[in-house]
């Protein structure tokens, strides 16, 4: 078994906070599957969804995971929706820890309102995993 660490939860829970502190913690790579795709296609998350589907930025998001299994001693920020697929679920718990933060709905509405105003867009969480195999609030 690949030794990585899967950070998943919805849209705002930490995932990048949490993953940047625990790879800086470990000396392990630091990687983001939402910034891999839009890196690899040219294209956001958002504009992916709006052209091409649902369906579409989900393969895209298998094919990543996938590329990112080959690799080792890394800390993976996954996409919100990404654990609702079983195949990408199966790929994780093979390679790695999976862990899945959560934070309280006043708290997610607050971070990605800010993400929201700051950036001049943000990520919007699509969807919550119907299993969790570990559960931590994130700070």
């Amino acid at each position: 078994m690949r030794s990585n660490i899967f950070i998943s939860g919805f849209s705002g829970s930490g995932k990048t906070t949490v993953g940047k502190q625990v790879a800086q913690r470990l000396g392990w790579i630091f990687v983001d599957t939402d910034d891999e795709i839009v890196a690899e296609g040219g294209r956001s998350i958002e504009d992916i969804f709006a052209d091409m589907g649902e369906a579409e930025f989900r393969s895209r998001e298998h094919e990543r995971l996938i590329a990112l299994c080959e690799r080792d001693r890394q800390v993976i920020s996954t996409g919100g929706g990404m654990i609702m697929d079983e195949r990408n679920l199966d790929l994780m718990e093979r390679n790695g820890i999976v862990a899945y933060l959560e934070a309280r709905p006043e708290t997610i509405f607050e971070r990605l309102e800010r993400q929201r105003t700051q950036a001049g867009g943000g990520r919007s969480g699509r969807c919550w995993p119907r299993t969790t195999r570990w559960r931590g609030f994130a700070p």
